[in-house]
């Protein structure tokens, strides 16, 4: 996966991040869901329960 950035990355930068994986049934039911970080189920209306990112260089 890619992440776009509008500004150039910087080590020990901070950035909120989730990512939520849904499990469908074969009649496109969802039926699953799987996430990084937020524990209630509502980041998409509610971005408080995203975890956060640090940014590190890479040697």
């Amino acid at each position: 996966m890619q992440i776009p950035c509008t500004r150039t990355p910087t080590a020990g930068a901070l950035a909120g991040f989730d990512i939520q994986i849904n499990g469908a049934s074969p009649q496109g039911m969802r039926q699953s869901i799987a996430m990084w970080n937020d524990l209630t189920g509502n980041s998409a209306q509610d971005t408080s329960g995203y975890g956060v990112l640090k940014l590190v260089k890479k040697e």
